[in-house]
């Protein structure tokens, strides 16, 4: 009960900070707080939508698993689920009447006095400079991102059973009428590694046409779906440095992970998209994206990770049971926060480069698709 929970809190806090953080934004660009609500809600809502659906997809996979796999996975999932359908109905509704409430007597910075916007700024603005810099070496820093994604995994059973498998090969063919049969607990592990395996590869791939149908652009479901290597490399990583064992607890870490590293990535994209939509250059507007989802990106990664390092240290009883899941999902996201601060405005200048501005929608009241025309105005009749 104690493991659902912590991350259930831990995933409310996401989805409110990013709701949160973007009305302070609009407050600081001297917004009345009515205004910068409802600014603010029309600005995220569909990111939000988007980076929801793709949380809950990821644990789709979960309702065909079998055995194990599914007992321990499914209450989890359902806990994760129903969590962040709550988050973003009370992010769409309570929040910003809350927002509005506690904020209607909001004063504005005396001037010359700091403010925590203008606090951040000194932290923001380098960063700009930063990923201008590795924009700048896109080709470079992709190609090391692409060669830097493997690491080495530990599991301890698995081990055997590779060693118990190579001795049975090495022995031969055995004698007429004798069989040989692995038995124990190597069955049903492999069972279950298959089962996650498969689990792992059904999210990615119902969250990329997820993200295809959103953005009606494949290169943009990619340029999001390319965090993923980060947040594997990531687990992979954490686990070999902690010395844990690949297991059940790690893999639903890894996708949770996944989940919470596609939605950084869903805000970053949609915003970068919409400075290039508005005439920016590709490398321009990566860099622009960026610095203005900084710091909800930095919120949202670091708030999850607060929430279940104690998880993951294994603190309390029973605590190292569920510590590969929060180790997984701490070092996964931590890695993959990275890669999508630094690495991702890189593959977004480098896909969007000759991407032109008109609308893949068949919408013939798109006025920004390619097949719009202009309706033609009717003769007046007199009667």
């Amino acid at each position: 009960m104690r493991r659902p929970l912590t991350v259930v809190v831990a995933v409310m806090a996401v989805v409110l900070g990013v709701v949160i953080e973007n009305i302070h934004t609009h407050l600081g660009l001297r917004k009345a707080v009515g205004r910068a609500v409802v600014d603010s809600g029309h600005e995220v809502a569909l990111p939000l939508l988007i980076a929801m659906l793709c949380v809950l997809a990821a644990f789709v996979p979960s309702f065909f698993m079998v055995g194990a796999a599914k007992a321990m996975f499914l209450p989890l999932s359902l806990a994760v689920g129903f969590s962040m359908i709550a988050s973003y109905l009370l992010s769409s509704t309570l929040a910003p009447i809350l927002s509005v409430w506690v904020l209607r007597r909001h004063e504005q910075v005396a001037e010359g006095q700091p403010s925590a916007e203008g606090q951040f700024a000194g932290f923001q603005k380098p960063y700009a400079a930063l990923a201008q810099r590795v924009v700048r070496a896109r080709w470079l820093v992709v190609a090391a991102y692409l060669g830097g994604d493997r690491q080495p995994r530990g599991a301890d059973l698995g081990s055997v059973a590779n060693q118990v498998m190579n001795a049975i090969k090495k022995v031969g063919t055995p004698p007429p009428r004798v069989s040989v049969a692995v038995r124990g607990q190597v069955v049903p592990m492999q069972q279950m590694l298959d089962s996650l395996r498969t689990g792992l590869l059904l999210a990615v791939v119902v969250i990329f046409l997820l993200l295809a149908a959103n953005f009606q652009s494949v290169k943009l479901s990619f340029i999001v779906v390319s965090t993923v290597p980060a947040v594997i490399a990531g687990v992979a990583l954490t686990l070999w440095l902690t010395g844990t064992t690949l297991n059940i607890q790690s893999f639903m870490g890894a996708i949770m992970a996944i989940g919470v590293a596609v939605a950084n990535a869903i805000l970053l994209v949609t915003f970068a998209e919409r400075s290039r939509l508005g005439g920016a250059a590709a490398d321009a507007a990566a860099v622009d994206g960026a610095q203005s989802r900084l710091r909800p990106i930095l919120m949202t990664s670091l708030a999850m990770m607060a929430g279940l390092m104690p998880m993951a240290l294994g603190l309390g009883e029973g605590g190292q049971q569920t510590a590969p899941l929060g180790r997984a999902v701490v070092g996964g996201l931590a890695v993959a926060t990275l890669a999508t601060l630094v690495v991702l405005p890189s593959v977004f200048a480098i896909v969007q480069a000759r991407a032109h501005r008109r609308s893949a929608s068949v919408d013939p009241d798109d006025t920004s698709a390619s097949g719009f025309v202009s309706p033609t105005p009717q003769p007046k009749t007199g009667l």
